[in-house]
């Protein structure tokens, strides 16, 4: 569902029993729409993470004219004191931004536009273009290169002692 909070000095605290949901900080009492990312989305932030384990995705929404703001919510496997990496996707592309636990299960970070929103364990901690495929360990179209490269040096090697002698 979404949540709609207004931001300020003040922290908001939502969910069942009064868990800690989403507390948002930042001046001038600016309107944020949180709602839940789909799987694809989540996967398309995961993929330009580099890999590595989404701890929550969410859609944020918010005009704060470029005044950073401070966003606290829940993550699901978070260790307090850890570092991950949380992924921005907007109409500008991906950007990394660090997040930091600040208890166990809950997440800390500050962006200053609106997107999709990602936090990620053991992710490679760059962005990757998600519209390149990257080739992976073994393929054949690395592999020729590396082979005929490799068949070179040798040849290289043979011919300067043929050389030497």
């Amino acid at each position: 569902g979404a949540d709609s909070q207004t931001g300020g000095t003040s922290s908001y605290t939502g969910g069942s029993g009064g868990t800690p949901n989403s507390g948002i900080t930042g001046s001038g009492g600016i309107a944020v729409n949180m709602t839940s990312l789909g799987s694809s989305a989540t996967e398309a932030l995961a993929n330009a993470a580099g890999g590595g384990v989404v701890l929550t995705a969410v859609n944020l929404r918010f005009n704060s004219n470029g005044q950073p703001i401070t966003f606290r919510m829940n993550a699901a496997g978070a260790v307090k004191g850890e570092t991950y990496t949380g992924i921005l996707k907007n109409d500008k592309g991906y950007q990394t931004v660090t997040v930091t636990a600040v208890a166990d299960g809950v997440v800390q970070f500050t962006i200053s536009e609106s997107g999709q929103f990602a936090v990620i364990a053991g992710s490679g901690a760059e962005v990757v273009d998600p519209g390149v495929t990257l080739p992976k360990t073994g393929d054949s179209s690395t592999m020729i290169p590396m082979v005929l490269l490799l068949a070179c040096l040798a040849l290289l090697v043979v011919s300067k002692r043929a050389i030497s002698r």
